[in-house]
């Protein structure tokens, strides 16, 4: 039998390998695969959903979903290995998420990707900067 604590990575990694989908009004992140679906109950006051659009230079465009409902924060973003589902974390500076080894650092309207296990010194493997929301609507 799963425990709550069993239950939450298992969650986390199905959400990250079948795509996610935000529904803000329903307050949850849900993952649904052909023959799976899965929700994840995020707080009991208003979520606030919101998709920046960045341009990452030589790595393409990426389109990142913000999910904000307090106590928690969180990103959905495409990475190497898929859609990946973010969970913030300390920081001294900006927004920072984290999945597995990577990184989401976002402040202002820069941010980067890094896999964190490639150590402190590495070069990101994505650098973005937000596309303002008038340019992002006219590509």
């Amino acid at each position: 039998m799963m425990t709550r604590r069993s239950l939450v990575p298992a969650l986390f990694a199905l959400c990250a390998t079948l795509g996610l989908q935000a529904a803000a009004s329903a307050q949850e992140i849900r993952a649904a695969g052909p023959e799976v679906q899965t929700s994840i109950t995020l707080g009991t006051g208003p979520a606030d959903t919101s998709t920046v659009h960045y341009d990452c230079g030589q790595a393409g465009t990426r389109d990142v979903t913000y999910v904000n409902a307090p106590p928690n924060a969180l990103a959905l973003l495409a990475v190497e290995d898929g859609t990946r589902l973010f969970t913030t974390t300390i920081s001294a500076s900006g927004a920072r998420y984290i999945s597995g080894p990577f990184e989401w650092w976002s402040k202002g309207g820069e941010a980067t990707l890094r896999n964190l296990t490639a150590g402190a010194e590495s070069v990101p493997l994505m650098t973005c900067k937000a596309i303002p929301a008038t340019d992002a609507t006219a590509k």
